[in-house]
C-alpha cells in the first residue's frame, strides 16, 4: 500500500471513530443516536467506495502507462 493509500485509510478510520465516539457520548435518546450512527455509516461507506474506485482507476491508468513504456 502506498503512503497515499495509508493516509486515506487513516483519515477515513479516524473520521469514523471520532464521529461514532462523539455521537455515543452526546446527550440524545438512544434511538436518535442509533439513527445518526446508521446515517453516518452509510455516508462513510459511500465515501469509502468512491475513494476505492478513484484509487483503483488511478492505479489502473498508471499501470497502463507503465505497460506502454515497457513495450516501447
Amino acid at each position: 500500500m502506498t503512503n497515499t493509500g495509508k493516509v486515506v485509510t487513516g483519515v477515513l478510520v479516524g473520521t469514523a471513530l471520532g464521529a461514532t465516539l462523539g455521537l455515543l457520548f452526546a446527550p440524545k435518546k438512544g434511538s436518535k443516536t442509533r439513527a445518526i450512527i446508521a446515517d453516518k455509516a452509510k455516508e462513510l461507506g459511500d465515501a469509502s467506495a468512491q475513494a476505492y474506485a478513484k484509487t483503483k482507476n488511478y492505479l489502473g491508468i498508471k499501470n497502463d502507462k507503465q505497460k506502454e513504456l515497457a513495450m516501447s
